[in-house]
């Protein structure tokens, strides 16, 4: 799940309030959050990804508002209407077709906004766009380029300077040769590049892939340009919502954008709230209380939601960036919420059983206690995956239990194993501070001569020094503190370096595997350190 860094200082301008650090992490919680430590000013906190909007200092401080009853209700979110104009030509409809735009004015920035900003993006392409299939995000200082903007397919033939290179590329050379082209080379077709210029044929951007050069954002910049494109217009929108609001809670003014599709004006963004019912009867049934008509109100004002009364139910007035709520029983959740879960007083069930915890549990809770006192964060990733990360950047061709019609190429099988979404955890959170030590217990389905779970203890490490020697220690420390009895010998994995891997025997068994991770599989995903790395079976069903 993504880990987001707070500022508690800047929180406290944000909501405007000097609330004490106790009390932000405790209603965090309450959102529904794992909250980390507290350290030299910044709370380390791993949100659930349903909730995108709260992926960023802004829109964690609009919750709080609304917790801490500062500000209840949807937010007034007005933009002016602007006079850029961009214009879609129809060579997109079969490639990459959905475009939102806004511009950002009264823009302050530093350096640490800079990063927030960045990293904020990244999570959004992540938990929205789908690694930036659905949609991917472009922000650029439009003081650097000129009105109106042209987004269209183009041939091979066009050049210009991408992000963090200084000489003129092809989109070929870029998909070759660039970072970002090479991790990304899969979301675009070898010949239909899609280009976004502006009048003087400069090119700002080529999507989902990499901006240019030119139009890169620096302290100084003082008005933006926000392009996002994809194959799901439901993303596009959700997107550029989230981001937009975050910059209106910093205080910076929004203006629309007119995008021409093929002759058809549309106008971004649109933050305007949309209506919901919500049955009143329905939410007492669900969350098990009984609630009055005004406790759910006050609840649902808490939430950021405004209401209108109705005889049976409320209209529930749905703020834009709340891209989650796709059912009754989303309000539902957050009405408990609101209320407050720990309000909520529990009950016995009517019948009883005499019940124990399954040994599975047990051993996870002991290995997640010992990695965790090793100086480990713990983090939890989905079971269901696809082959791109879980196969083909790890170097591996193994048989693995594939979902019926799956909806995404990104949850087409069960894992195998838990370090692909490890070094995935770590390419999102390659700006945050070195070192790095994540780790997951967990379930995955292993193909021997049948399907059978597995349950993993895994864990990587991450900075410029890592080496095998120190994985190597932090190993033998787990399994010492385990209790288990363990032989090291040479191993050989495809994705740990051959010569700096060790599988590890428990009772003549093969149990594991750890090393340092291959440099292509660094590669493919993205990162800039050297990464060590473990995965040692520690029960099976």
């Amino acid at each position: 799940m993504p880990v987001v860094t707070l500022d508690v200082e800047e929180i406290r301008k944000l909501v405007n309030s000097d609330i004490n650090v106790d009390s932000i992490k405790e209603a965090i919680s309450k959102i529904g959050a794992d909250v980390g430590e507290f350290k030299e000013g910044k709370l380390s906190v791993e949100f659930f990804p349903d909730r995108p909007d709260l992926l960023s200092e802004e829109g964690v401080a609009r919750a709080l508002k609304g917790i801490f009853e500062i500000e209840v209700g949807v937010p007034d979110y007005s933009i002016k209407d602007g006079n850029v104009e961009l214009f879609v030509d129809e060579s997109t409809k079969n490639v990459r077709p959905f475009i939102g735009c806004a511009i950002v004015k009264n823009v302050k920035l530093n350096n640490r906004l800079l990063e927030g900003l960045m990293g904020f993006q990244e999570l959004l392409h992540w938990a929205v766009g789908r690694d930036r299939k659905r949609a991917a995000i472009g922000v650029h200082d439009i003081s650097k380029v000129k009105p109106p903007f042209f987004y269209e397919i183009l041939g091979d033939d066009i050049k210009f300077v991408p992000l963090q290179m200084d000489m003129d590329m092809t989109p070929s050379e870029i998909l070759k040769k660039h970072p970002k082209g090479t991790k990304y080379s899969k979301l675009v077709a070898k010949d239909l590049f899609p280009i976004i210029r502006d009048s003087d044929g400069q090119v700002l951007s080529f999507p989902p892939i990499i901006n240019g050069e030119l139009t890169k954002v620096t302290e100084n910049t003082k008005e933006l340009f926000i392009e996002v494109t994809g194959t799901h217009e439901t993303s596009v929108k959700n997107a550029l919502n989230i981001l937009v609001t975050a910059f209106i809670e910093r205080g910076f003014e929004i203006e629309s954008v007119n995008v021409n599709y093929y002759g058809k004006n549309k106008k971004y963004p649109d933050l305007n709230p949309r209506k919901e019912k919500l049955s009143i009867e329905y939410t007492k049934k669900i969350l098990g209380i009984e609630l009055s008509r005004e406790e759910i109100k006050k609840a649902l004002l808490r939430m950021r939601y405004s209401v209108e009364e109705r005889d049976r139910e409320f209209e529930v007035i749905v703020p834009c960036y709340r891209a989650d709520i796709l059912h009754e029983v989303d309000m539902v959740e957050d009405v408990g919420i609101g209320y407050g879960i720990e309000r909520i007083v529990p009950k016995y069930p009517s019948s009883y059983v005499i019940a124990r915890e399954h040994k599975a549990e047990e051993i996870k809770q002991i290995a997640t206690e010992i990695l965790t006192g090793l100086g480990f964060l713990e983090v939890m990733t989905l079971m269901i995956t696809g082959e791109e990360v879980e196969l083909n950047r790890m170097k591996r061709m193994e048989r693995v239990v594939k979902t019926e019609n799956p909806i995404t190429k990104e949850h087409s099988i069960i894992r195998n194993s838990l370090l692909p979404s490890l070094l995935e955890i770590l390419s999102l959170n390659k700006h945050r501070d070195m070192p790095q030590r994540i780790f997951e217990v967990g379930e995955a389905i292993v193909i021997e001569k049948e399907p059978k779970t597995v349950v993993f203890a895994s864990g990587v490490i991450t900075h410029s020094r890592a080496n095998f020697t120190e994985i190597k220690s932090y190993v033998e420390a787990f399994l010492n503190n385990m209790g288990m009895e363990f032989e090291i010998e040479e191993g050989k994995t495809p994705y740990f370096i051959d010569g700096r891997c060790a599988k590890i025997l428990s009772t003549n068994m093969p149990v594991g595997y750890f090393g340092e991770v291959d440099l292509e599989v660094i590669e493919k995903f993205s990162l800039e350190y050297p990464v060590v790395g473990f995965e040692i079976k520690i029960f099976e069903f």
